[in-house]
């Protein structure tokens, strides 16, 4: 004898069955494999693992440059991992320091016009280049750090003749060091970092100038920001007091032997 199902019963099953399905249908994006950073010219590639959904017609990846441009690429399924997508955001036109921001928006569901995007990730672009120090004295070389022009400068000034150096620069929209001790509140520029090798360190000729604007330093006494910089003996931030500000809208320092350098605003 088959027992009819009471309507308690019945219920039960509905909400389960609704469940089910909507469960199937609420994508999952985790994990998110990518760089920690990347360089501006060059592609980031990345995948994530899209689960708890069916009938997937297609994974698209949004993306905006620190400038605000904006572009979209399509997700390729990997062909033994239904589950798994990558894809590759390609460089800005010119290179930019600043976050990457992007998201996946995936195209479900049994009529294919489901749509479920993914939390905004972000991921720093940080600028590096291995600087070729060439010079006869009293030559000297200078270096723009891009994207703006004269904000970010290197100066070396040759004493002597000196043939293939290297300095590593690096310009970086987050702190590139694992603490945040002593940073202030507030700070005014990138982060740089400087890593002459020992022939460029033993000429004593590396400067580093930043721009800033003077109007934001009006009603300060000293009519500019300070300048910190990571010491690694302490393995904390502190203001450096040798620079000069110059032009009334520069910090120009000397730093033979590199560092990391932020310009910022006391506590």
């Amino acid at each position: 004898m088959i027992k009819p199902i009471n309507t308690y019963t019945l219920l039960s099953l509905l909400l389960v069955c609704s469940h089910v399905a909507a469960a199937s249908n609420n994508p999952l994006f985790d994990p998110w494999e990518m760089p920690a950073l990347a360089n501006p010219g060059m592609p980031v590639e990345g995948q994530m693992r899209i689960e708890n959904v069916e009938d997937i017609i297609e994974a698209i990846c949004f993306y905006t440059y620190p400038d605000g441009v904006t572009g979209q690429v399509v997700c390729m399924i990997d062909v033994d991992d239904p589950a798994l997508f990558s894809f590759v955001i390609p460089p800005p036109e010119s290179p930019q320091v600043g976050l990457l921001t992007y998201y996946v928006e995936v195209l479900h569901g049994m009529h294919g016009t489901d749509r479920t995007a993914s939390p905004k990730q972000t991921i720093p672009l940080v600028y590096e280049e291995d600087l070729d120090i060439t010079a006869n004295p009293p030559e000297i070389l200078y270096f723009n750090l891009p994207p703006q022009d004269d904000a970010y400068t290197v100066r070396y000034k040759a004493c002597c003749n000196i043939l293939g150096a290297s300095i590593i620069v690096r310009r970086s929209p987050v702190n590139p060091m694992e603490t945040a001790d002593g940073l202030p509140d507030t700070l005014y520029s990138d982060f740089v970092e400087l890593e002459p090798d020992e022939l460029s360190t033993s000429t004593a000729g590396l400067y580093f100038v930043f721009e800033f604007d003077p109007a934001t330093f009006a009603d300060t006494l000293e009519k500019a920001p300070i300048l910190y910089e990571f010491v690694w003996t302490k393995m904390k931030w502190l203001p450096h007091f040798n620079y000069q500000v110059v032009d009334g809208n520069k910090i120009d320092i000397q730093a033979v032997e590199g560092g990391v350098f932020v310009l910022g605003a006391k506590k």
